[in-house]
């Protein structure tokens, strides 16, 4: 049940990643360390 948590923690933080690269940031390096 926790591995569920995590991967649903970390698909968030990659869809979030994704959205602020749209608006012009690069802070995906950022949401990677979090994997």
């Amino acid at each position: 049940m926790v591995e569920l948590e995590k991967i649903k923690l970390c698909a968030k933080n990659i869809v979030n990643a994704i959205n602020i690269q749209r608006k012009g940031e690069n802070i995906l390096v950022k949401g990677g360390t979090y994997s």
